[in-house]
């Protein structure tokens, strides 16, 4: 009964106590992150398809009609003429067609190589514009002549978007680029050359720019690991002496100042005269050691018992002398305000601290999205002083704000062609260490200025719409030590050691989802239904169950 009592006892004694969680001592694992990220940013789909009416996105303007492009002609040329362009356009006139040049003489001038022609208008003006790099345009029931066509694309209604457009557009070749942010239209001329590089460019482009919403994470994991072991003498306020340092337990047994040999012996007066008695041989000696050789022995013990409780409280405090050795050597316990329980260090702390932010970001393929989030810090910028007429001083002083935290950009572009989305991350990072006392020179004294560490990298990653991975991080560890032992004696094991590890880690976790506009969103939705049907079934515990029934 008495067990069970002392077990119970023990037990709700450690209730409230905890230990250490698994693998505390272990690195900061982001697998486990960016699973758990995967559960909770699941109910989002990966790929939604909406209704559009939007077709094709590069439209021509003034083409040919097919009725006119398919009217047959024929043309033939003397062997020995040497017909150009301009003889062309006077034959195709003289044959009931209505073509109309506005082309500059030096065009017009150019040979032209074949001699027989058999075909349809449309043949004919496609070899005009492969052989001389000139456009045809219809207007009117008359066929033109142009140096290129005119086109327009149907493109998102985002400023950047569209610049970026107009810009790639003129490097392409592109003339009279002009792009429209409420209409959503870029307008360009372009030559025949360059007119199918464009399109395929700008129908890519109207595949890609889905719009993409971002699940961002941006987690901060910090983990303190105190180590504090051994015996810590500066606890103690250990002083190194000299040889003639001697410990206070000699007062124990020399506690007299009228002393002659030191010892027992001496005692105090009344023994003094005890021993006196002791040395004559007659009766006056006998009664000296029975009567004031007595007294001298109880006094003696009354000196002793008093020295040493001294020393003891002496012992308790601190401050009495621990060591006292060869010449030269010696050590002394100097603070009176002495504890065990703090000198004797065996201690292990663990803390972890955990910030999470998580936004929902919307944005177009190839626009970045910024997250800011830190402090202004106030400082002095700078400080002076001027003197009036009459001698005084009047202070000035200039102040200024820093920022310290995070700056992250994301830029997600995504390919149709693949549904991956290429992820480039951006981060700058600035924390405040401290601040540093600079002199500001004479008269003015010190000014503070704040000290930051700055940190800052980019990633680029590649993932399937509905992924999540962590796209950008850094870790980085902490270490320090303390050891403290006896001067001299540094090589000794009797010191003690105090350890302390600080682990810090920043993850990036991102998981993008992609909404495209389609004229085909109801089949491409259903499509995609039936190819999650299956994983569904396997995934759920129902199914299964229903299954073996």
């Amino acid at each position: 009964m008495k067990k069970l009592t002392l077990a119970l006892l023990i037990s709700s004694a450690l209730a409230g106590c905890a230990s250490f969680p698994d693998h505390y001592d272990k690195p900061l694992n982001a697998g486990d992150i960016q699973a758990q990220k995967r559960d909770e940013w699941s109910t989002l789909p990966a790929v939604t398809f909406v209704q559009s009416n939007a077709g094709v996105a590069v439209r021509k303007y003034n083409e040919i009609p097919d009725a006119v492009r398919s009217k047959p002609i024929k043309l033939d040329f003397d062997r020995g003429a040497a017909p150009t362009l301009n003889d062309v356009v006077f034959a195709l006139g003289q044959q009931g067609f209505r073509l109309v040049s506005r082309l500059g003489d030096a065009t017009l001038k150019q040979p032209w190589t074949v001699r027989s022609v058999s075909g349809t208008v449309g043949e004919v003006l496609g070899d005009i514009s492969a052989t001389y790099n000139i456009a045809s345009e219809y207007r009117n029931g008359s066929v033109y002549l142009v140096e290129s066509n005119k086109y327009s694309a149907s493109l998102p209604q985002h400023k950047e978007f569209l610049d970026n457009v107009a810009k790639g557009l003129k490097e392409m070749g592109a003339t009279d680029v002009r792009a429209d942010i409420m209409s959503g239209l870029v307008y360009y001329n372009a030559k025949p050359e360059v007119a199918e590089y464009i399109e395929e460019y700008l129908n890519t482009i109207s595949k890609n720019a889905a719009m993409v919403t971002l699940q961002v994470a941006v987690l901060t994991v910090g983990m303190d690991r105190d180590i504090n072991l051994g015996f810590d003498w500066a606890k103690f306020a250990v002083m190194r002496g000299s040889g003639g340092m001697r410990s206070d337990l000699s007062s124990i047994f020399n506690n007299n100042s009228n002393t002659n040999n030191g010892g027992l012996s001496d005692g105090s007066n009344p023994g003094s005269n005890g021993s006196n008695g002791s040395n004559g041989s007659n009766g006056n000696g006998s009664n000296g050691t029975n009567n004031n050789g007595s007294t001298g022995v109880a006094g003696a013990v009354s000196d002793v018992t008093n020295a040493a409780t001294s020393a003891a409280k002496k012992l308790v405090t601190g401050s009495l002398l621990s060591y006292a050795g060869a010449e030269g050597f010696g050590f002394k316990f100097a603070n009176d305000a002495f504890s065990l329980t703090a000198a004797l260090k065996a201690l292990s702390t663990y803390g972890t601290a955990r910030t999470e932010q998580n936004v929902l970001l919307g944005t177009l393929s190839g626009m970045p999205v910024k997250i800011n989030s830190g402090d202004d810090i106030p400082y002095v910028k700078s400080i002076g002083s001027t003197t009036a007429s009459g001698g005084s001083t009047q202070g000035s002083s200039q102040t200024d704000i820093i920022k310290s935290g995070l700056k992250l950009e994301v830029t997600p572009n995504f390919d149709a062609s693949d549904g991956t989305v290429v992820t480039k991350v951006s981060v700058d990072m600035s924390t405040l260490v401290g601040f540093r006392e600079l002199s500001a020179g004479i008269n003015l004294g010190t000014m503070s200025q704040p000290q930051m560490k700055n940190l800052g990298f980019e990633n680029v990653g590649r993932l399937s719409a509905g992924e999540t991975i962590i796209v950008g991080g850094i870790t980085y560890d902490q270490l320090s030590n303390n050891y403290t032992n006896f001067p001299g004696m540094e090589k000794v094991p009797l010191g003690s050691k105090a350890e302390k590890v600080q682990r810090n880690a920043m993850y990036i976790v991102v998981r993008p989802t992609v909404v495209i506009f389609t004229p085909k969103a109801a089949e491409l939705n259903a499509k995609l239904r039936a190819m999650q049907a299956p994983a569904s079934a396997e995934a759920s515990p129902d199914a299964k169950q229903g299954e073996t029934l």
